[in-house]
């Protein structure tokens, strides 16, 4: 995109939303390498993502930041550590064998409770444990035999618990969830950050936006939320109307079911 002439506030606004991380993981990415307090500021900042999307994010900033360090191999090596309470960012140098940690995040009890997981298909089914371990250890029978191993439905389906239609609605319900959880991620800027407008934060996250460009999205943005001019740090602010996330919940939607297919009738025999 570029300063010159008239540009497509909807289409532009999708492609900030479909690149909401990579700039802001490549500042962390830098300003790690730089070995600044920036690296803390920012980290603080982002950690208002809810945890699916901090993991989301903090994976694109250790991609960043392992890109410059193989042109660089003299960079610190980066540790990214997370479990549902929360995660850790450090730095392994030269001569040390732990990481010492430059950033943790502890997720208050409302931020889980929140947040929560897209439901497994062996959930969705209602499969007891027994039943799913049963179809874990088919397909770890599979795998020992060097076969490629069958979907968890399939072989749900070939065991008796489940029918084609019932797995086949519980993967469908789960496209859904998934769908729409994605797109209401994508529908947010990330998290605003101290004395900063619509435009600085385009800037910040999306350096490649020239000027020009940034002022009429920043413009969009703010009639997205309802022309406000006060505004909270660490809120994010939304990129996509209404009809544009629902669009691209369905296209999502439509990917993933391309991508998962269906449970066919030929696994109601026992798979051999």
């Amino acid at each position: 995109m570029t300063a010159a002439g008239p540009i497509n506030k909807e289409a532009d606004l999708t492609s900030v939303a479909n690149t909401r991380y990579e700039g802001e993981a490549n500042n962390v990415a830098h300003a790690l390498e730089n070995g600044s307090v920036d690296a803390v500021q920012k980290l603080s900042l982002d950690s208002h993502l809810s945890p699916h999307e901090a993991h989301n994010f903090l994976s694109r900033v250790q991609q960043a930041y392992d890109g410059d360090r193989a042109k660089n191999p003299s960079l610190p090596q980066l540790t990214i550590a997370e479990n549902a309470a929360g995660f850790k960012v450090g730095l392994i140098k030269d001569g040390d064998k732990d990481s010492k940690t430059i950033f943790e995040k502890k997720y208050d009890q409302s931020a889980r409770a929140t947040d929560n997981p897209i439901p497994k298909i062996g959930d969705l089914l209602g499969l007891s444990p027994d039943q799913t371990k049963q179809i874990l250890s088919e397909q770890d029978k599979e795998k020992a035999a060097g076969k490629k191993a069958h979907l968890f439905g399939e072989i749900a389906v070939s065991l008796g618990l489940k029918t084609p239609d019932q797995v086949n609605a519980a993967l469908d319900k789960q496209e859904h969830l998934k769908a729409q959880r994605l797109a209401d991620d994508m529908s947010r800027s990330m998290p605003l950050g101290r004395g900063e407008g619509y435009f600085q934060l385009l800037k910040r996250t999306h350096p490649e936006l020239a000027d020009h460009d940034a002022s009429h999205l920043a413009h969009a943005m703010k009639r997205l939320n309802g022309n406000k001019i006060d505004l909270k740090v660490g809120s994010q602010l939304p990129v996509l109307s209404l009809k544009a996330k629902e669009q691209l919940e369905e296209k999502i939607y439509k990917f993933l079911h391309k991508e998962t297919g269906t449970v066919q009738a030929e696994y109601k025999q026992p798979l051999s």
